[in-house]
């Protein structure tokens, strides 16, 4: 189920839906808006949809376009400047594109966990870190190759940060360091 509520604009106030509908066949991992209008999601049965929430019917909004990145079902997604990211339970992380309102298949990286991704978050639109099964960071930068249409992309590009939690690692974030738009912390 995807569900989008408006919230209250000051504490004690009362939320309300403003939509909610079945958009996947499976449990939805993630969903993000890309732009005003536009929603993103991405779910267990392995699709990346986007969504046009003006065009809303009877409760559902307009499928604009589809795509399935990946063959198992996707746990995270994070969209920067048109450049989607998935990770999935299939161990890999994909790239798509947005543009012109359809989603096109980018490249791929399958060999940067050992089993399930879960998070995965654009430092800019060039690197990405990942966090996945056994506690393990990645952090790659996509210029540098290795991200090939049907992946192979565990090499060249990628930081291996082995071992920074005892158990699997569940989310990744940047934060930015002032000053330095290039640089910036990692969370997990």
């Amino acid at each position: 189920m995807v569900t989008v509520l408006g919230m209250p604009g000051q504490a004690g106030g009362e939320c309300a839906e403003l939509l909610s509908f079945k958009g996947h066949k499976g449990w939805v991992g993630n969903v993000q808006f890309a732009g005003d209008q536009r929603l993103l999601s991405a779910a267990n049965d392995g699709q990346l949809v986007l969504w046009d929430l003006s065009k809303a019917r009877g409760g559902r909004p307009r499928l604009i376009s589809q795509l399935e990145p990946q063959s198992g079902g996707i746990f995270a997604m994070h969209e920067a400047g048109g450049r989607v990211l998935t990770a999935s339970k299939d161990g890999t992380v994909a790239l798509s594109m947005l543009a012109d309102d359809c989603l096109r298949p980018g490249a791929s990286w399958d060999e940067l966990h050992s089993g399930v991704i879960k998070s995965v978050c654009w430092r800019d639109g060039n690197v990405f870190a990942s966090a996945g099964r056994g506690g393990n960071l990645r952090v790659v930068d996509v210029r540098a190759g290795g991200g090939g249409g049907g992946g192979g992309g565990g090499g060249g590009g990628a930081l291996d940060i082995e071992g920074a939690h005892d158990r699997d690692a569940i989310c990744v974030r940047w934060q930015p360091r002032a000053g330095d738009p290039s640089a910036g912390l990692l969370l997990s």
